[in-house]
């Protein structure tokens, strides 16, 4: 996944690259992360494992890192079947939703805090941070037993476990902190947010004769058909986009980790109604259910809406405030897939680039003026490697140094259990009369690949560039370091350009038959992956030439670089300077160096 574009800068300082790190280490797994200016909560879709976090204002690093370790837990843990039976659809399941998750935040929070305990920290931070800022609304409010039960629990496992707030408990509600401290799998958690709601709805108010007070919540669960004004307002409440999203710095998840889309569980609204005929349910009093059940059913929705004292009002807070934390001048980057480079159809191996040379000499007859250059230049290359070698030399007495540091530091005692006839005489004085051996743990060993730009814009340092990579090259060689040396370029190599003039138009008609014969990559999706340029790797110089052969290639590479730099040598038309396709070398790279790292056996 790349990504292109940019985010409009704010006062927030994260580094949002790190963060795509970090997720995907505590997920330990290649997942996708994606920063959206267009989503309000952070969420994991278990389909696409994709994390997307929204695009904040002023966010703390800590706050950060909480959202992202509450989603990767999700990731990790909340599995995509077992709450569909107990949440069920219609406007009840909003509510029943809400229990089920403030119940699931404790436990993945205590999960991903167990698998990584430095993340501790950063949850603690992260709440005091959204306590200071009142995020949970509770400036004023008095945190007594007169506050809903599923409240309590959501303060006490986001703010209680710090120490930031006292919440009080009875005696007979002690056991459901209980549980939810200690509930294991996601069937713990849902039996817990049943019995949690059940509770609830025993303790509402009975309904009176004139339908003016408020109903027990679970008559809510049968209003199919029934009026659902304001059905559009519950709906952002819970999720602006409509989305599967776990609500991440607010704690709460809706059905993320599921995999699912809100349409699963919220629907939009209308899952209910479309069966009685009600295509959105705007028509209040239409449907199969009687008016009690829709009055029922509509005051436990709008006590949740619109009275911050009801059962879930804190998560319902959070939620808000996290989501006003939006940038909403942002710019989301773009996404896309890269395709699959062909290496085998981009790279030109030594052998191949030495066979170049050969036919071009052949073909073309050196006048005087141009043998002259040559000789010259080869006698510069040969004073350069003479008076670089001091500093070669110094670099190999560094590494090595540093090497037989790293040696000693992993080199241990041990005793073979065999006596030492020559210490055997101290027996009486000392008993260490047995024979040692020096245990040497494996170390790391090394390999580099190096690219070199080889376009136009090179030319006038060029000759400085390579001398730099000779130095390089002549290091390695001295330490044993397997290399590989590479140069991209957008001159393409093919026997159909043998021979052309690189500015004629048979030239440009046979470049663009190659161009567009899409050979390099393979694209898995033609609407979005990336389409990168043609371009060549040539491998000029590598360690897996003999002494000859690096010899020859060194002459080559030093020729070509004097050639683009004074534009007075001939040399192959291929190996020209042209333009510069980075980040095509680089999609390769993600390929070849792996390929390279599993060749020298690289630990």
């Amino acid at each position: 996944m790349v990504q292109y574009g940019y985010m409009k800068n704010t006062n927030n300082t994260v580094k949002t690259a790190s963060k795509d790190i970090l997720a995907k280490c505590m997920a330990t797994e290649d997942i996708n992360v994606e920063h959206r200016a267009d989503v309000p909560t952070a969420y994991f879709d278990t389909k696409s494992r994709t994390l997307c976090l929204p695009v904040w204002k002023d966010m703390d690093n800590s706050v950060y890192d909480m959202l992202v370790g509450h989603e990767v837990s999700h990731a990790l843990h909340t599995p995509a079947q077992g709450w569909q039976d107990f949440v069920g659809e219609g406007r009840g399941s909003q509510i029943r939703h809400m229990f089920l998750n403030i119940v699931e935040d404790a436990r993945i929070e205590r999960l991903i805090k167990d698998k990584f305990p430095g993340i501790r920290r950063d949850f603690a931070s992260a709440y005091k941070n959204l306590h200071n800022q009142d995020m949970f609304e509770l400036n004023g409010r008095t945190l007594d037993t007169s506050l809903p039960l599923i409240d309590r629990l959501n303060l006490h496992f986001k703010l209680g476990l710090f120490g930031l707030e006292s919440i009080p408990f009875t005696s007979e509600e002690k056991p459901y902190v209980t549980r939810m401290a200690e509930t294991v799998t996601f069937k713990d958690v849902v039996k817990l947010a049943k019995d949690l709601y059940e509770k609830h709805q025993d303790e509402l108010p009975e309904e009176d004769e004139n339908g003016e007070s408020q109903s027990a919540s679970g008559q809510g669960e049968s209003g199919e058909g029934q009026g659902q004004s304001g059905t559009e307002d519950w709906q952002d409440a819970m999720n602006e986009d409509g989305e599967s999203q776990s609500q991440s710095g607010d704690g709460s998840e809706s059905g993320e980790g599921q995999g699912q889309s809100m349409e699963d569980d919220t629907d939009d609204g209308k899952s209910a109604d479309s069966e009685s005929g009600s295509e959105d349910g705007s028509e209040s009093g239409e449907g199969e259910s009687n008016e009690s059940q829709d009055s029922s059913d509509s005051l436990e929705y709008d006590d949740y809406k619109n009275n911050s004292n009801a059962a879930g009002g804190t998560q319902k807070a959070m939620e808000q405030n996290v989501n006003e934390l939006r940038d909403d001048n942002a710019k989301s980057p773009t996404y896309r897939t890269l395709p699959t480079m062909n290496i085998d159809d981009i790279v030109i191996d030594f052998k191949a680039v030495e066979s170049i040379f050969t036919n071009h000499q052949s073909n073309i007859e050196l006048n005087e003026r141009n043998m002259a250059t040559k000789i010259e230049e080869l006698g510069n290359l040969k004073s350069f490697l003479n008076e670089s070698r001091g500093v070669v030399n110094h670099m190999v007495q560094q590494f090595q140094m540093k090497q037989a540091a790293d040696a000693d530091k992993r080199t241990s005692i041990a005793k073979t259990g065999v006596l030492d006839t020559v210490s055997m005489i101290n027996y009486r004085w000392s008993e260490d009369v047995f024979l040692k051996n020096e245990v040497v743990a494996d170390g790391k060993n090394h390999g580099m690949i190096m690219y070199l730009d080889w376009s136009g814009s090179m030319n006038c340092i060029l000759k400085d560039t390579i001398c730099q990579l000779l130095i390089l090259t002549e290091f390695c060689n001295k330490v044993g370091i397997p290399f590989e040396v590479y140069a991209f370029s957008s001159n393409l190599y093919y026997p159909t350009l043998e021979g052309l003039d690189r500015w004629s138009d048979e030239y440009n008609d046979a470049l663009k038959i190659i161009r567009e014969s899409g050979k390099q990559f393979t694209k898995l999706d033609e609407v979005s992956d990336v389409e990168p340029h043609a371009l060549q790797l040539y491998n000029f110089l590598s360690s897996r030439m003999n002494n000859k052969q690096y010899k020859t290639a060194t002459q080559n590479l030093w020729m070509l670089a004097h050639a683009e730099q004074s534009y007075g040598y001939p040399h192959p038309t291929c190996l020209g300077t042209g333009c510069t396709p980075l980040n095509e070398a680089v999609i390769c790279a993600l390929d070849m160096v792996p390929a390279f790292q599993k060749q020298i056996n690289f630990k």
